[in-house]
């Protein structure tokens, strides 16, 4: 949490995943640890697969300096083997999305009265 007021607790057990808080305002939240558990949990329960809800949330501009989509790949690397080591503190900003340019317009005669 990059805000100082709040106050992040670790379940160091496993149980459940992080929180953090701030007077009387509490947030629940994954990071790469809880989902990395939920993704062994997967596996040892024998599950087809995982869901992901809103990866819109997943950190895909490194502000928190995890690598670009820190859950999505912790998740790929656990249910498929993909490599990916979040480097910690290394804030550099990913590359922009390459948009490939559309295929030329075309036009065909139509058949002329």
């Amino acid at each position: 949490m990059k805000n100082a007021r709040w106050s992040v607790v670790q379940d160091l057990t496993g149980s459940w995943g992080p929180y953090a808080h701030n007077e009387n305002q509490w947030v629940g939240y994954d990071d790469p640890e809880s989902v990395m558990r939920k993704a062994r949990y997967v596996i040892t329960q024998g599950f087809a697969g995982m869901y992901v809800w809103t990866m819109d949330l997943d950190d895909f501009n490194n502000d928190c300096c995890m690598g670009s989509q820190p859950l999505l790949k912790t998740v790929a690397k656990e249910l498929r083997g993909y490599e990916y080591d979040h480097n910690r503190y290394d804030c550099s900003q990913p590359s922009p999305p390459v948009t490939p340019e559309p295929p030329p317009k075309t036009t065909t005669a139509q058949g002329m009265a």
